[in-house]
């Protein structure tokens, strides 16, 4: 008996089985893989602050050190990328302020908004350096100054500094000397009185090793130091710097150089003494005329260095009066050639160019000598 079977499926409705299925699968994959776009956001509200007053502190900065450097000496020709006037706003800035903490007591207002804040000022820079506070604001003016109308000289503004730090530590070490070495069992305002915390920390470990006038003495000369560092002076140089200082003080220059190979040696001298100009009346075409032939003609080599210079593009070259259109030269009239004398032949009688013609014998001469001799 025969059974019945079921016929096989086909390939064709198989495949597209399984490239639909394949196709949704991927459509499921790349819909789940697909991550979602953010729009851009935009700098945010406290960076726009921050860029708002850093650009305002920049344009005050520049407005005042614009100011600045028109005192004195104009310093007007510096590019706008070599100036740095934005730190040297915030040395004058402190210099203010301590000033007016320190120096005008803003302590003591009765408005509490002000006296507040100017108490905090005097418990940082009062207690950190003493006595030494209240020279702090020149020293901060002094180079808030030097930033503004020098910043490209970098070495010589970080001298500067080295310089002002080593001299405040040194005053406020010579401040807690003076105040009587107060120790900390005192209480803090006894060390604000004097020299403060740097001051203790200088002078106290010193004093202990060297006695307080050695640390006196030490302190002193670290204070001299930095004013030497300051103002970039060799010890060798101290007495001809402190002349030139007192020379300029008051007024007086340099005696003149008396080296004459020097280039800044004065050679007005050399200079031809030129008449006097008549401011009575006007001059006319004419005596111009011959007050400029009248110099051409006394005109001399003018040396730019020393007679022994060896630079010969330095001298100018004489000037030769010239001669007068209206002068003339005798010229010499042209020589003619002299025959070549001919031998006799045999039978020949002598012409009158030869020895033995009568014309020579009687001292006549032939014409064409006579006009050699002219």
């Amino acid at each position: 008996m025969a059974s019945r079977t079921s016929p096989p499926r086909s390939s064709k409705s198989t495949s597209r089985t399984s490239t639909s299925s394949r196709s949704s699968k991927g459509t499921t994959k790349s819909t789940s893989k697909a991550p979602a776009k953010s729009a851009p956001q935009g700098p945010s509200a406290s960076s726009r602050l921050l860029h708002a007053v850093v650009n305002a502190w920049a344009g005050l900065g520049h407005v005042v050190g614009a100011g600045v450097r028109r005192i004195g000496t104009v310093r007007t020709d510096m590019a706008p990328e070599e100036r740095r006037d934005g730190g040297a706003l915030v040395w004058l800035v402190l210099a203010v302020l301590i000033a007016a903490v320190e120096w005008w007591n803003l302590r003591g207002v009765d408005a509490t908004f002000i006296s507040m804040p100017a108490s905090w000022v005097h418990a940082v820079v009062g207690g950190t350096f003493g006595f030494m506070a209240l020279v702090l604001p020149v020293f901060c003016l002094f180079f808030a100054w030097r930033a503004f109308r020098h910043p490209t000289e970098v070495q010589a503004n970080n001298r500067i500094a080295i310089g002002l730090m080593a001299l405040t530590v040194a005053g406020s070490g010579i401040a807690h000397i003076a105040g009587g070495q107060p120790q900390l069992n005192q209480g803090f305002e006894a060390i604000w009185r004097a020299g403060g915390f740097v001051g203790f920390l200088a002078a106290d470990p010193l004093s202990a090793l060297v006695t307080h006038w050695g640390a006196l003495a030490v302190l002193a000369v670290l204070a001299f130091l930095s004013l030497l560092v300051m103002t970039a002076t060799p010890i060798g140089q101290i007495g001809p710097r402190l002349r030139e200082g007192y020379n300029k003080l008051m007024g007086q220059s340099d005696p003149r150089s008396t080296d004459v190979s020097d280039p800044e040696h004065d050679r007005s001298y050399l200079d031809p003494a030129r008449p006097e100009k008549k401011r009575g009346k006007r001059q006319t075409r004419a005596e111009r005329r011959r007050e400029k032939a009248q110099l051409d003609a006394t005109t001399v080599t003018k040396p730019s260095s020393a007679p022994w210079s060896t630079r010969p593009s330095d001298a100018k070259p004489l000037k030769v009066p010239r001669a007068p259109e209206s002068s003339t030269f005798p010229t010499a009239t042209p020589l003619r050639p002299v025959p070549r004398r001919r031998r006799l032949g045999c039978g020949e009688r002598p012409g009158p160019g030869h020895r033995g013609h009568p014309q020579r014998a009687t001292g006549r001469q032939a014409p064409h000598q006579v006009s050699d001799r002219r």
